[in-house]
């Protein structure tokens, strides 16, 4: 299961509406449990996708930004748990190109988006030999209640 703060929730959307028409992405830096990766930042990045006309369908994140943000994670006594991304005019499945550069042990929050809307957020894990699993998300509001989706 997933957890992030609505607000954080909300600030994710924004920022992945202002890349459009191209993919956003980002990293999610938090708690990781047994079973539960409770996102407490962001970390956004640039898409370095070498070819700008495909930034539409593909992101890459630049590997400095991978090290940056772990940095970040760790001075505030966390970890960097996942991988957040948009689909611009495509539904929040994993992709096969997702799925060509998948990381065991992260999270990955995938949103679809339309121009001025998201219509849609999954999550996944990235399970070797089984592929991606959708796993269920919770939303954590400023009084400490969840509501899952």
């Amino acid at each position: 299961m997933v957890i992030i703060p609505k607000g954080l929730l909300e600030k994710l959307k924004k920022l992945l509406l202002e890349a459009y028409p191209y993919e956003g992405c980002g990293l999610l830096i938090g708690l990781k449990g047994m079973k539960t990766f409770e996102v407490q930042d962001c970390y956004p990045v640039a898409n370095v996708w070498p070819k700008v006309e495909e930034r539409r369908k593909r992101f890459a994140i630049d590997p400095k930004d991978f090290l940056l943000a772990e940095r970040v994670a760790e001075s505030k006594g966390l970890s960097l748990i996942g991988v957040y991304h948009s689909h611009p005019d495509y539904p929040a499945e994993p992709s096969a190109f997702d799925a060509e550069y998948a990381w065991e042990g992260l999270v990955y929050l995938i949103f679809s988006l339309e121009r001025e809307t998201i219509n849609d957020f999954k999550a996944f894990i990235w399970k070797e030999n089984k592929g991606f699993e959708e796993i269920k998300v919770c939303l954590k509001n400023g009084e400490g209640g969840e509501a899952c989706l």
